[in-house]
């Protein structure tokens, strides 16, 4: 036999299904998981672009370190060795051009150069590259000390072509 919950003076204890104050119950604690998790996932988000723009930050700034190491640190060297200087040329700060932050928009880059008296065979490179993230100035810093001296190869063909002068 089936029992008719909607018939008078039953006892009610043997009717199934929710009331409305547990379906209630049940619906805000859905929503409270549901807001929590959305708020998670904005930070996550935000943590995610925050670190994405870093990551760009380095690799523009090993560009920029491998470039000097292979191309303007030497061309520097060899304009002196040609002129005749033995010691190694000064090097003036460089700042970035829009060609050279073109896979990372919004950055730009400055290298600056130190030499240590006691050591002018060395020089400290020294890479800050600036961008904004949401309204605010970030920067990060990177050093690499370059060798400043003409390469060997060329330094003995310089000598060879003066003592056949």
């Amino acid at each position: 036999m089936t029992t008719d919950c909607t018939a008078a003076g039953e006892a009610r204890a043997h009717c199934r299904g929710f009331t409305i104050t547990e379906m209630l119950v049940a619906m805000g604690i859905l929503m409270f998981g549901t807001v929590s998790l959305l708020g998670a996932l904005g930070v996550g988000v935000s943590t995610h672009r925050s670190a994405e723009q870093h990551n760009q930050a380095v690799q523009l700034a090993h560009r920029v370190l491998q470039r000097l190491e292979e191309e303007i640190v030497p061309r520097a060297l060899l304009a002196a060795a040609e002129s005749g200087e033995d010691s190694a040329p000064p090097f003036a700060a460089v700042d970035s051009t829009p060609a050279d932050v073109a896979f990372a928009p919004g950055m730009r880059y400055r290298v600056e150069f130190t030499t240590d008296p006691e050591r002018p065979d060395l020089v400290l490179a020294t890479v800050r590259v600036l961008w904004l993230e949401q309204g605010e100035a970030q920067a990060v810093e990177f050093r690499r000390i370059l060798v400043n001296h003409v390469p060997f190869a060329q330094r003995v063909a310089r000598l060879r072509a003066e003592r056949s002068r």
